[in-house]
This record gives C-alpha cells, sequence and structure tokens, in this order.
C-alpha cells in the first residue's frame, strides 16, 4: 500500500486502486501484471458495471474487475 494514498479500494486477485493526491495508480490490465499511474486530468471517462469499471484517459483504457 502506497503511504500517500488517500484511499485503497481492493480489486480481486489481491490488487488495488490507489487513489492519490494528484492521481491514481491501478492496475495495468485485468489479465497482465504490472500497475500504471493515471493522472486525474488525464481521465476522459469512467463506466462502472456490476463487477467492473472502465477507466478511459488520453494514454489508454483499463477494464478492472
Amino acid at each position: 500500500m502506497d503511504p500517500s494514498a488517500r484511499l485503497v479500494l481492493p480489486l480481486r486477485r489481491g490488487r488495488e486502486v490507489a487513489l492519490l493526491p494528484s492521481g491514481m495508480r491501478h492496475p495495468r490490465s485485468s489479465w497482465f501484471p504490472g500497475e500504471t499511474f493515471t493522472r486525474y486530468e488525464d481521465i476522459t471517462h469512467l463506466y462502472t458495471g456490476s463487477r467492473w469499471v472502465r477507466i478511459g484517459s488520453r494514454s489508454g483504457v483499463w477494464l478492472l474487475p
């Protein structure tokens, strides 16, 4: 867990989304390991489903289960 995180949201398979002052740290993909950082000003859209969140940004789209 990131000590500067304001809020940490647990995901399946032990992954998490950490909301930081300048953006969020989240998994790159639900199928591949690794994390990425997305600044809040780069987020273009958020879609939620019953079991997932899709984050769209200027650099890509992420589907988080």
